[in-house]
């Protein structure tokens, strides 16, 4: 999601934030995938989980919409010209695929090229197109 949806992606980003740091007890799963490659390490994280109807007491009414998506990037520069420090960036997103940690991930890895382009209602994974919210 991108500053567009600036409610949803708050929502979603402290969801995650409260579950990944272990201060809420909802259904969430991960997959992690690391790649060395290019004189770097990537890590890929994806969490996932199905707990979306709380989105509708925030008025984030989204036909059809099944998961909620946090993908955590670390990449660290490694051989003569690395420094050994690894940056992190967290990106959400949201789907009317189910709740599938390894799929989803890879769907977005895929899809990295056309994620940026949403039409202005976020980013958005191809398959699970959602109409812009209603409300």
């Amino acid at each position: 999601m991108k500053d567009n949806q600036p409610g949803l992606n708050e929502a979603v980003k402290l969801w995650f934030d409260a579950a990944d740091g272990g201060t809420m007890d909802r259904p969430f799963w991960d997959d992690i995938q690391t790649e060395k490659d290019h004189g770097r390490i990537e890590t890929r994280r994806c969490l996932v989980t199905n707990d979306v109807a709380w989105l509708g007491q925030q008025n984030q009414h989204w036909a059809g919409l099944q998961s909620l998506i946090m993908i955590e990037s670390t990449r660290e520069i490694i051989g003569r010209n690395g420094t050994g420090t690894a940056s992190v960036e967290r990106r959400y997103y949201i789907s009317s695929l189910p709740a599938k940690a390894a799929l989803l991930g890879k769907t977005v890895r895929a899809h990295w090229g056309i994620e940026n382009c949403t039409l202005g209602s976020g980013r958005r994974i191809p398959g699970g197109r959602l109409p812009h919210p209603r409300g």
